[in-house]
């Protein structure tokens, strides 16, 4: 590895930037952050879950987007998924069509729920409101730090759901999408197998037809 270098004063301030996520495409790079958002007034929330062992009290953390490509590019907060409560752990899913994160905002099952926006144009564009990922995978406890599997049919996260309430890591899978198993090239005679008999027939009967109209042309 490299000597680490500062991003300096373009990303880095005098508040708090958490939770480093670049895009599966490398083209922005995403981070939490409690730095003061215009127009908002600092609210008396506890620090993002990485600090509550300091026992901070210090503005609602938000999620950043910053565009790798664009050197005088500042870093943009994400409106759309952002709430007056804390929102960071950013991901964005392999195939670049969700973004997920944690989040305490009201609606959730209790403490920090995961969430999701679908990304409906492209890099971080078109983000769409905000959806709860439910049960059985929030609880009323903490559900944090989600990561997305590669086929994006499953998400790790961590959680303090057990009786001993200390953090443990758990995994589930979606049932929302069906995920493609047959991948080679399938011979004629397994296609025809599938089919029915009477739809063979229809078939073979198409064929003959437009044979004995070549033959006749």
């Amino acid at each position: 590895w490299s000597e680490p270098k500062n991003l300096g004063p373009h990303v880095n301030g005098p508040f708090n930037e958490y939770d480093p996520a670049a895009t599966p495409d490398g083209t922005y790079l995403l981070f939490s952050s409690n730095r003061p958002v215009e127009g908002e007034d600092a609210a008396d929330e506890k620090a993002w879950p990485a600090t509550l062992r300091e026992e901070l009290y210090q503005n609602d953390y938000d999620i950043y987007a910053l565009d790798l490509q664009d050197a005088a590019a500042a870093p943009r907060r994400l409106d759309v998924v952002c709430s007056r409560a804390n929102d960071g752990q950013p991901t964005v899913s392999p195939d670049g069509t969700w973004l997920y994160f944690a989040s305490d905002r009201a609606g959730g099952r209790g403490g920090y729920d995961l969430w999701r926006s679908r990304v409906t144009l492209g890099p971080l564009a078109g983000l769409m409101p905000p959806e709860n990922l439910g049960l059985p995978v929030n609880t009323a406890a903490h559900e944090l730090d989600p990561a997305v599997t590669l086929e994006g049919f499953g998400i790790y996260f961590s959680s303090n759901r057990a009786e001993e309430q200390t953090y443990a890591i758990y995994y589930a899978r979606s049932h929302e999408v069906f995920q493609v198993v047959r991948t080679r090239r399938l011979a004629i005679g397994h296609i025809l197998g599938e089919l029915s008999w009477p739809l063979i027939g229809l078939i073979l009967a198409l064929v003959g037809l437009a044979l004995t109209l070549l033959a006749l042309a």
